[in-house]
C-alpha cells in the first residue's frame, strides 16, 4: 500500500509541475516585448510615440561615421560634426587642442558651416535657409531656425528641452531622446587673438538662418536650460546636421 500511494503522489506532483510550466510559458509570450527599442536601447519615458530611441548612422564627406537619431518626424546627428574644412582658421578645436575635437567635435564660424564665402561673415548673404546643405553630407543640411523649433516642440518645449536633450554625462542631463547634446563651448576673436569659453557648461549650435550682415541665429543648451538668439557670425560654434525629408 505504501508503494502504491507513493506512485500516485508522484504522478500528481508531476502533473501540477507540467501545468505550471506551460502556464508561465504562455504568460511570457503574450507580453515579453513591452517597452522594447528598435535601436537596442532602453525606452525612456516620452522618447518617441513607439516608446524607443531609433538610432542610425551617417558619414561625412571625409568618410567619418556618426550616430544619428530620429526624434518625431526629424532625423538628427546624435554627435557634433567633426568635419575638417581646408584650413582657413574658421574651423578649430576648443582651445586648439585636437583631443577636444574628438570629445566635442569641431567649432566653425557661420560662413564655414554654411559652406559659403567667408566674406559673408561680415556681409549679408540673403540666401535661403531651407535645407541648405553647407558642410553637411549629401541628403543632410544645416538646421534652420524652423528646424530647431520643430525639435524643441517635439521634446516638450524650451522649458525642459535643455535637460531632456543633454547627454547624461553633462550636469542634469537625462538624454531622453538620444540627442546627446555635448556642452562643447564656443570661441570668438581673430586667429591670433582667439578666446574660448563655456566648455562643460554650455553648448552652441549654428542655424542656417541669417539675422543681418554680421549676425545669424544659434541654439544654446546650458547646464540648466535651452535658449535661442542671434550672435556674431565670426563666433565659433558646433554643428549638428538634420536629414532632408
Amino acid at each position: 500500500m505504501r508503494t502504491k500511494f507513493s506512485k500516485i503522489a508522484f504522478l500528481a506532483v508531476l502533473g501540477l509541475a507540467l501545468t505550471f510550466t506551460f502556464s508561465c510559458s504562455g504568460g511570457d509570450d503574450s507580453g515579453g516585448n513591452n517597452g522594447g527599442s528598435s535601436g537596442g536601447s532602453s525606452s525612456p519615458s516620452g522618447s518617441s510615440p513607439s516608446g524607443g530611441i531609433k538610432y542610425g548612422e551617417m558619414k561625412d564627406d571625409n568618410g567619418k561615421t556618426y550616430k544619428t537619431v530620429k526624434i518625431g518626424d526629424q532625423t538628427w546627428m546624435a554627435e557634433n560634426l567633426n568635419f575638417d574644412v581646408p584650413d582657413n582658421n574658421t574651423n578649430v578645436c576648443w582651445k586648439n587642442e585636437p583631443d577636444n575635437c574628438q570629445r566635442w567635435g569641431k567649432l566653425y564660424n557661420w560662413a564655414t558651416a554654411m559652406g559659403i564665402d567667408n566674406r559673408y561673415t561680415y556681409e549679408e548673404w540673403n540666401g535661403s535657409d531651407v535645407k541648405h546643405r553647407g558642410i553637411c553630407p549629401s541628403g543632410w543640411h544645416i538646421p534652420s531656425d524652423a528646424d530647431w523649433d520643430v525639435l524643441i516642440t517635439a521634446v516638450g518645449g524650451k522649458e525642459t528641452a535643455g535637460t531632456k536633450l543633454k547627454a547624461t554625462s553633462s550636469e542634469g542631463g537625462t538624454d531622453e531622446f538620444g540627442f546627446a547634446a555635448l556642452l562643447g563651448g564656443g570661441g570668438y576673436g581673430y586667429p591670433n587673438n582667439r578666446r574660448f569659453y563655456s566648455a562643460g557648461s554650455s553648448g552652441f549650435w549654428w542655424s542656417s538662418t541669417e539675422h543681418s550682415s554680421r549676425n545669424a541665429y544659434r541654439s544654446e543648451i546650458r547646464y540648466d536650460k535651452y535658449a535661442y538668439s542671434n550672435e556674431e557670425k565670426e563666433n565659433l560654434y558646433s554643428v549638428r546636421c538634420v536629414k532632408d525629408n
